[in-house]
């Protein structure tokens, strides 16, 4: 039980998968670098042979593993070289962090520094870090963005195989089988136009980025699935977090920190000014003449204003308008920023499951269920960034927080979700105004 870290060399293989064979990877050789029980690392070295490892994931960007490899470790009977000072090559070997002999983390080695003292600081970038080694040419044109997916779906489904999701997945160069499409929920049977944006030319990852994570968020989360010695890494994209775990974090408990933070979005306004012009006709038959004045329009949240004072855009339309039509102009204009800041609400806890309690571990991407009285808290929050120190379980930390409005908005084909986010932040909001 506890952490397990170990590296080494991968290779394509076959395994027989739900959907039948699939192309994955399989280790051709590893070491242990870090082992907490101490029984995987034979003889009379120790059982740990690196120092500070640490996992950090966070929503939506690139998980990493660090570690330092000393040149020299002490044993019970000698200080002796270390045996995997030389073991690790730069893109070449890979890391697995296991928690209670689950692989959680699975990334390769893409910075190694030597020190002054000759030790090695090693840093591995999680999988998904292989769709920025190759670069996708993206025509302008109408895409489909996702379809309904289950983890039961078959692959090559053709039902899913014209997805513009399915096909950033598509590395053709990569070192090995790694990546497979698990469950997808967002924007599900959505289209995007791409033909005002040209011909795009981006890595796979930053594709992903400005397409899909940027523009809709979601939660990407990545899987290990194995069959027999055979590995692949499953990729889900989605709109909720269903998974919970039987911990809870409690205020006078495991409730450590709690932060508050309300914030003015990038896309906010309470007032739109358009500017347009109109022309007039005067007189009648051979004598009739034409002038054109400029008009304006301007479209205001009041309640917005007297919280946040003004924030104006402006937009001008080209040729001949009227004042109701330009009106109507700025009226959808304003409908398209956010009048609202964007609550956030950060925890910090700390994992029982450390001190040997029968619990399940707080975890990445799933939901736990924090309650704080004196802050009015009570509800379900998702895990969205962890720091794990593995040889210091007292300094690992957990953070929790609120949906993103981006996600809320998606979610809310009705409003069952929006009245529960307003239900979690009316008692903070208490509390604070207190």
């Amino acid at each position: 039980m506890g952490y397990r870290v170990y590296a080494g060399s991968i290779e394509r293989a076959e395994g027989a998968f739900r959907e039948g064979s699939w192309v994955g990877f399989r280790w051709v050789d590893r070491v242990t670098l870090y082992d907490a029980a101490g029984d995987h690392i034979e003889g009379d070295v120790p059982g740990q042979v690196v120092l500070d490892p640490v996992l950090t994931q966070e929503k939506n960007q690139l998980n990493s593993f660090e570690c330092s490899i000393p040149y020299e470790i002490e044993t019970p009977f000698a200080t002796i070289r270390n045996p995997v000072y030389d073991a690790l090559k730069l893109r070449k070997s890979w890391v697995c962090v296991e928690e209670d002999d689950k692989p959680i983390f699975v990334g390769r080695v893409t910075e190694l520094e030597k020190q002054f003292d000759r030790s090695w600081r090693v840093y591995a970038e999680g999988a998904l870090g292989v769709m920025q080694d190759e670069s996708w040419k993206l025509d302008p044109a109408t895409y489909t963005l996702t379809k309904a997916r289950s983890e039961t779906s078959k692959w090559f489904d053709t039902y899913y195989a014209d997805t513009l999701f399915n096909q950033l997945f598509a590395l053709g160069r990569a070192d090995c089988g790694l990546i497979c499409i698990g469950k997808v929920t967002v924007q599900n049977g959505k289209t995007i136009d791409t033909t005002d944006k040209g011909t795009q030319i981006d890595t796979h990852w930053n594709l992903l980025n400005t397409l899909f994570l940027d523009e809709y968020d979601g939660y990407l989360r990545t899987r290990i699935e194995m069959s027999g010695d055979v590995w692949r890494i499953c990729v889900d994209y989605l709109l909720d977090i269903e998974e919970t775990t039987r911990q809870a974090i409690y205020y006078g408990s495991n409730l450590l920190d709690l932060t508050y933070t309300e914030k003015i979005p990038n896309d906010f306004a309470t007032r739109i000014t358009a500017y347009g012009s109109k022309t007039e006709s005067h007189g009648w038959w051979i004598w009739k003449k034409y002038s054109t004045s400029a008009i304006v329009a301007v479209a205001k949240n009041e309640e917005a204003e007297s919280k946040y004072g003004v924030v104006e855009k402006i937009v001008t339309v080209d040729g001949d308008t009227t004042e109701a039509s330009l009106q109507e102009t700025a009226d959808k204009q304003l409908k398209e920023y956010k009048q609202n800041v964007e609550p956030s609400l950060m925890i910090e806890a700390f994992d029982y499951k450390d001190t040997g309690r029968d619990l399940d571990r707080l975890q990445f991407l799933k939901k736990t269920h924090v309650v704080s009285e004196p802050h009015g808290i009570d509800g379900w929050y998702v895990c969205t960034k962890t720091a794990l120190t593995l040889d210091a379980p007292d300094n690992k930390r957990y953070e929790y927080g609120l949906p993103p409005r981006k996600l809320t908005d998606q979610q809310n084909a009705n409003t069952t979700n929006q009245k529960t986010i307003k239900n979690q932040l009316r008692g903070v909001l208490s509390w604070l105004n207190k």
